[in-house]
């Protein structure tokens, strides 16, 4: 809304000090028409306050011109220049109508208003005409600005305001046979003088300094530059135009041009000055530039071409497909007839070579080349392109029978190892020029910066795959494990495990039938998701046959079945597998090729290793695995009896020395702890571990202690 009260009243004030100046020439030409030789006007409009009225018409209407082409946000030279050939056409047009209509009154009555009409409104559209082509071409100007194309045009303007100035103010040149009236004092005429002889010659120096500015003609194409041009020469001719029909008797006293920027009216002259200087120049810098275009805009075109295939390039993770693109690429920016490429193979020797990609040329002819020369090993090893510019004058393939001239063969590399060799031909001579093959070569190193982040992207896409299925694996084998184990004022249950980051395949549980504990605990070949998925088929095995009436060594047998089937070839399990009856008293163990279980004997306060068994649990996959397996381990325990029960992360743990913790060390801890509780036992041989390889266990772990209360 502001906006709106802003240019309105600028647009008001605009033409109301346009009404003075209608009413001056009203006044000229009535007296004029009567053939009076002497022009008496009155005394509001005395002849400082008809400076004041045309200065104050020509301050306002600048400032509303001003506004008005601020207002174009858009930065558009046809644009502009279409604006600005708009308005003068109608400002031509309406000047030529009131020229028409004059002359019809001719020795009317009307004659006086009619002409005094037709010179303000030919004066006002020269005016308006003038002052948009100032500001037009001030944003032509300033396309780009800086400091000094700023401070030049802002001493421009400040002529001008002194222009506006000089209206009030006279010089002796200004009166008949230099006879200054005394009412017009020395510092007028002063400033007068110094604007006539020092700030008009700095006006055209600024003039010409200002209109060398086109930088805006560099960035048209070939049809934008005709365009320009064509507007710029009907401006031209409408300067002309606007020249020759300039209204003189709107501004009485005058005669002529030369007169007009000499005397009191200044003003006008400098603002078609100005504008007509530039829109010379720009006609001239359009008019050498043509010839140019062409090669330019061609340039240009391969530029946003080479920079839309690199961003392709880069944007593409499918190192096949970068090949691919490249080598299309390579064929569509230059002069190339054919082309290919070589790739190594990876973590092989660069004699064994590739050619998956191939256009415009045989694989004889390309085998012929490589007979007389490796050319791939050359620019691989020499970590650069190698241009012939004839082919037929190279040592190596003088007498080879080839249509081909140039040759053009670029590397592609990455920072770990050459990926290939790019060949590019043409059956003419000299057929690749310097900046052309500058732009091939960016497209090859960009090609192989895009290869390897396409092969660090998949490895990173493989890495988060396999951090989630780890994730994921964790959690179920979490799930599989039992969270809690029974424990009663007669037995005691404490088990102590690990995960480590590689998921590893411990299994252990209780399950409680009557009065009987059935107890597994195991490790299953292997590591990561497998092993954990085994785990689970291991669970839902034990768990279902725990639930029935069946022994030990039935159920080890049956187990073996079951895992025959479930795991891969090559896949097995180790179990120790027991049933702790607590009414009789007696504990039933066998152990399948797992680790030995230790046995404390609290009334003869001895230790005993477990070590009877057989092979583990999916090794030998038919029935003859009931013939390598033996009758169960059974002993009789009492208070004060415990059974520790572990996998091999713990006795195989190592030191710094590679030194394992070794079956030995254990069985000296436990039994220096043979007295305390199950948990106490459990923690401390942990504890005892990490000190042994220096604060970590490497491998994934589990310790499962059972301690015979009150029984």
């Amino acid at each position: 809304m502001r906006l709106v009260s802003k240019y309105s009243l600028l647009f008001l004030l605009g033409t109301s000090t346009w009404v003075p100046i209608l009413i001056i020439n009203y006044r000229f030409w009535l007296l004029t028409d009567q053939h009076n030789s002497l022009i008496i006007y009155p005394p509001y409009l005395s002849e400082t306050l008809r400076s004041v009225y045309y200065a104050v018409f020509f301050i306002t209407n600048y400032f509303l011109v001003d506004q008005i082409v601020r207002r174009i946000e858009k930065w558009d030279v046809i644009d502009l220049l279409w604006k600005l050939l708009v308005i003068g056409i109608s400002g031509i047009s309406v000047i030529f109508l009131f020229d028409i209509i004059e002359k019809n009154f001719v020795g009317n009555v009307l004659h006086a208003p009619i002409k005094a009409l037709s010179e303000s409104v030919n004066l006002y559209a020269v005016t308006i005409f003038s002052l948009s082509t100032l500001f037009i071409f001030r944003k032509l100007i300033l396309y780009q600005k800086n400091k000094r194309k700023v401070i030049s045009w802002q001493l421009l303007q400040l002529i001008f305001a002194l222009g506006l100035a000089r209206l009030f103010i006279a010089s002796e040149g200004d009166f008949s046979n230099n006879i200054v009236p005394a009412t017009v004092s020395k510092g007028s005429l002063l400033f007068a003088e110094i604007y006539n002889t020092v700030l008009l010659p700095l006006f055209f120096i600024l003039s010409l300094f200002l209109s060398a500015n086109v930088n805006w003609s560099a960035y048209l194409n070939f049809k934008q530059k005709l365009k320009s041009l064509f507007l710029i020469l009907i401006i031209i001719v409408l300067f002309i135009a606007f020249q020759l029909n300039f209204p003189f008797d709107a501004l009485p006293n005058t005669e002529d041009t030369f007169e007009l920027m000499r005397e009191r009216y200044v003003l006008l002259g400098l603002l078609f000055l100005f504008p007509l200087i530039y829109t010379l120049f720009s006609g001239l810098v359009l008019i050498f530039n043509l010839p140019t275009s062409s090669v330019f805009e061609q340039r240009s075109s391969e530029l946003a071409t080479i920079q839309h295939i690199n961003q392709s390039i880069q944007a593409n993770l499918d190192p096949e497909e970068i090949l691919r693109t490249l080598l299309d690429a390579s064929l569509l920016t230059s002069n190339a007839t054919g082309g290919w490429i070589e790739t190594f193979s990876k973590n092989g020797p660069l004699t064994n070579v590739n050619i998956p990609y191939f256009k415009n040329v045989t694989i004889e002819e390309i085998e012929r080349l490589r007979e007389r020369e490796d050319l791939s090993q050359t620019v691989v090893s020499r970590g650069k392109h190698i241009y012939f510019r004839n082919l037929r004058k190279q040592k190596s393939f003088r007498y080879t029978k080839t249509r081909i001239r140039s040759l053009l063969v670029m590397p592609i590399l990455t920072s770990k190892a050459p990926i290939g060799v790019v060949y590019l031909i043409n059956e003419l001579a000299g057929s690749f020029e310097e900046e052309t093959i500058v732009s091939l070569v960016s497209m090859c190193e960009q090609s192989g910066v895009s290869i390897e982040n396409a092969e660090l992207v998949a490895q990173s896409i493989g890495l988060e795959i396999y951090h989630e299925q780890l994730r994921v694996a964790k959690t179920f084998q979490k799930q599989i494990l039992p969270q809690a184990l029974p424990s009663t004022d007669k037995i005691e249950f404490f088990v102590k495990s690990q995960e480590v980051d590689e998921i590893g395949g411990d299994f252990y549980d209780v399950t409680q039938l009557g009065h009987t504990y059935k107890i597994a605990i195991g490790d299953v070949s292997g590591k990561g998701t497998t092993a954990a998925f085994y785990m689970a088929e291991t669970k839902g095995i034990f768990q279902a046959l725990t639930q029935l009436d069946v022994g030990v060594r039935d159920f080890i047998l049956t187990a073996n079945k079951a895992l025959a089937k479930c795991l891969r070839r090559g896949s097995f399990m180790t179990l120790t597998y027991l049933h702790v009856d607590m009414e009789m008293r007696e504990v039933e163990l066998f152990r399948a090729g797992h680790c030995q279980t230790l046995y404390y004997n609290a009334a003869k306060d001895k230790l005993i290793s477990m070590e009877n068994g057989g092979p583990g649990l999916g090794i030998v996959r038919n029935d003859s695995f009931a013939n390598h397996i033996g009758q169960p381990d059974k002993i009789s325990f009492s208070t004060g009896d415990l059974i520790v029960l572990f996998t091999d992360g713990i006795i195989e743990a190592k030191n710094l020395e590679r030194e394992e913790f070794s079956f030995e060390r254990l069985e000296q801890i436990v039994f220096r702890l043979r007295n305390t509780d199950s948990r106490l036992i459990a923690e401390t041989l942990v504890q005892q571990v990490k000190a042994f390889t220096g604060g970590t266990i490497d491998d994934d772990y589990s310790i499962l202690v059972i301690k015979f209360l009150d029984v």
